[in-house]
């Protein structure tokens, strides 16, 4: 073997054993990961019409930029929350879908994050397998459409 092809085989051993080592191969399956996670969750949240419940924020919010929220109930809510909610209704047309899809793209990026973990410390099946469970996991779905944050 020459010299340069030792170091690019070495350099590509490395690279297929070295966990520091990431390529842009090594990330399209968290990306794809998260994609399945959204997909499902809004194909499954458009087609369910599920009636939720919870809408003790964007009723908060309403009356906050109503001027009508007592002071003394600010304490009942998560403020970053509130405010995110808030600032969805201050844009006209409801929080209740915005803060929906915010949650959803949230969830899809835990997906991905759960995915990497995983496949870092448990091999890629089971990373898959993590993924899986996470996105057709009922209570999952159900939080993630709630608008209310400390269920």
């Amino acid at each position: 073997m020459t010299p340069d092809h030792e170091s690019s085989v070495t350099s590509m051993h490395r690279a297929t054993t070295d966990p520091h080592v990431t390529t842009h191969q090594a990330w399209w399956p968290a990306v794809a990961a998260g994609a399945f996670y959204a997909i499902f969750h809004a194909g499954l949240a458009a087609t369910t019409g599920i009636p939720f419940a919870f809408t003790k924020y964007p009723i908060a919010a309403r009356q906050w930029l109503a001027g009508s929220l007592p002071a003394e109930r600010l304490v009942d809510f998560s403020p970053l929350y509130l405010s995110l909610v808030t600032a969805f209704e201050a844009l006209g047309g409801g929080a209740d879908e915005p803060v929906r899809i915010v949650q959803t793209i949230l969830g899809a990026i835990a997906a991905a994050l759960l995915f990497v973990l995983l496949r870092r410390h448990v091999g890629t099946v089971l990373a898959c397998a993590g993924v899986v469970v996470l996105t057709f996991d009922r209570n999952v779905f159900l939080y993630e459409h709630l608008l209310e944050p400390e269920l």
